[in-house]
């Protein structure tokens, strides 16, 4: 494919930037409608889609370090985040706490909780005293994403100046 070269320079950058650039190829008409992001195959609508929903989570985000402060565990942000996602008036159900099992050859060998399932999004919440995005947490996110196919992950590292909201693709199994 002709835009090859393009997509190439987003190789380890920036997810949400790749985004803009499919959308803004898009737009104009020169891009397909499919898009690769690392090993899977995205339809640009779910780009725009997952890439408002970044932005939506953002501002919830900043409405709950706003109101509450830095250095709270992580749980007291995950319920903060529910209820800021609620009143947002969003369509999905925001679900906290949600079990999940992992399973080998057909055999529940263990079971986990997911922080936050906004719709199909998966959202994991971190703690940070710098704001660091960890690659561990990256990890954890996409083995939740593993488990639940046909959901977007979002990492969420509130810390003392902020928060950041990172897109994760998941892993094919």
């Amino acid at each position: 494919m002709w835009w090859a070269q393009d997509v190439s320079y987003f190789a380890g950058k920036d997810q949400d930037d790749f985004a803009r650039w499919a959308l803004r190829q898009t737009e104009m008409n020169v891009c397909d409608t499919h898009v690769s992001v690392g090993t899977q195959t995205t339809p640009t609508e779910s780009l725009a889609v997952n890439f408002d929903r970044r932005r939506t989570l953002q501002a919830c985000c900043d409405k709950v370090l706003a109101a509450m402060g830095p250095y709270h565990r992580e749980g007291v942000y995950q319920r903060a985040l529910q209820i800021a996602l609620e009143a947002g008036g969003h369509e999905d159900k925001v679900q906290c706490e949600v079990p999940i099992s992992f399973t080998f050859q057909g055999r529940e060998v263990g079971t986990g909780r997911i922080d936050l399932l906004w719709g199909n999004i998966v959202v994991e919440i971190k703690v940070s005293d710098n704001g660091s995005v960890l690659s561990k947490d990256k990890g954890q996110l996409r083995k939740y994403l593993r488990v639940r196919p046909g959901t977007t992950g979002m990492l969420v590292v509130f810390h003392a100046t902020g928060c950041t909201v990172v897109s994760v693709a998941g892993v094919e199994r």
